[in-house]
């Protein structure tokens, strides 16, 4: 096993700011592969945790096109 291990990441630090201020809110992350609406639990370096009907979804960033606060009902 190797021991010097580096892990790299894009970071886009205005996007995660961004998101970061949605944190507890219902948003609608459009993706890669379609779209998500839940609660956006947490903001990380690579990927955000979005509660979608009780169930976590973590999402990695780089497949977020983009996001927004999802309309009241």
């Amino acid at each position: 096993m190797p021991k010097n291990v580096m892990y790299m990441t894009t970071v886009d630090p205005k996007f995660i700011e961004n998101l970061i201020q949605h944190k507890g809110l219902m948003i609608v992350i459009t993706t890669t592969v379609g779209k998500l609406i839940g609660t956006l639990d947490n903001v990380f370096i690579d990927h955000v945790a979005l509660v979608v009907n009780g169930k976590f979804h973590h999402i990695r960033l780089c497949e977020i096109v983009y996001f927004e606060k999802a309309e009241e009902k």
